[in-house]
Parts: structure tokens; C-alpha cells; sequence
């Protein structure tokens, strides 16, 4: 069971039954802020 939050995401962009006949996701993702605090040994 999906949370409220991302049941209003799944939704918002284009429904489940968009997503439930995808075959694959593609995501573009940053960490940055995480490197930059791990390399200042903030960690």
C-alpha cells in the first residue's frame, strides 16, 4: 500500500494507469549535497 503523499505524486503526474503500463523509469538524480557533506567529513 502506497502512502497518501505518493498516491497524490503518482496522480499528479499521469495517473496509475500511465505508470502501471510503463516498462521502465527513467530518473535523473543528484547527490551533491550529500558528496559535499561527506567529503567536509559532516557525516
Amino acid at each position: 500500500m502506497l502512502s497518501l503523499t505518493a498516491n497524490k505524486a503518482i496522480e499528479f503526474y499521469g495517473g496509475s494507469e500511465l505508470w502501471g503500463n510503463s516498462k521502465y523509469l527513467e530518473a535523473i538524480v543528484s547527490v551533491t549535497g550529500l558528496a559535499f557533506t561527506l567529503l567536509k567529513g559532516g557525516y
